[in-house]
């Protein structure tokens, strides 16, 4: 679904909203900032992600615009360096819910809204803005915080959060990197 196309469907004040809520919340989040455009920068391209988050009963319950970097422009060493992040194995899952199932303890689930926006970034990447955001045509936007898209972007989130978790006393296991105790 293209902005485009979303904004021609009868549900086109819901899409609206939903990039309206987007670029707010980056502006809020100081996502980026306008600079001139100059010609040394890789300026990369974006473009939107649409999704209906749908209920149990299947209703629509959200409509959910993302702005996406178009990230395969990106030049190594230059917008970009480590790219890692670890992911939690998959043992290390199963012996957290058998711990609990064992003891009778209380799971819960959190999510993190926005998470890839709110790491800071190392490198300089400038963008153009998302189709239907206004700015100068001398101008493009410099992200400040990462953003969907990004090769270093789940890079950038895990050394995030994971400094702020041993900040607040958390000590990282030694054989899974993502597991916190």
């Amino acid at each position: 679904l293209t902005r485009t196309e979303a904004l021609r469907q009868t549900d086109a004040v819901f899409w609206q909203e939903a990039m309206n809520e987007e670029i707010m919340g980056c502006y809020n989040n100081q996502t980026w900032c306008e600079v001139n455009r100059e010609p040394y920068m890789n300026i990369l391209t974006t473009k939107w992600v649409f999704k209906r988050k749908r209920g149990s009963d299947g209703a629509v319950n959200r409509y959910r615009a993302r702005i996406v970097v178009r990230g395969f422009g990106q030049e190594p060493g230059y917008d970009y360096g480590n790219i890692f992040a670890p992911v939690v194995r998959y043992m290390t899952i199963r012996l957290i819910l058998a711990i609990c199932a064992h003891y009778g303890l209380f799971k819960r689930h959190l999510d993190a809204p926005k998470a890839f926006t709110q790491a800071p970034l190392t490198a300089d990447i400038y963008i153009k803005p998302p189709p239907g955001m206004k700015i100068d045509p001398n101008k493009c936007l410099k992200l400040l915080q990462s953003l969907y898209g990004i090769k270093q972007g789940a890079e950038r989130w895990w050394t995030y959060l994971s400094q702020f978790l041993l900040l607040m006393g958390f000590t990282q296991c030694v054989s899974d990197a993502c597991l916190f105790y």
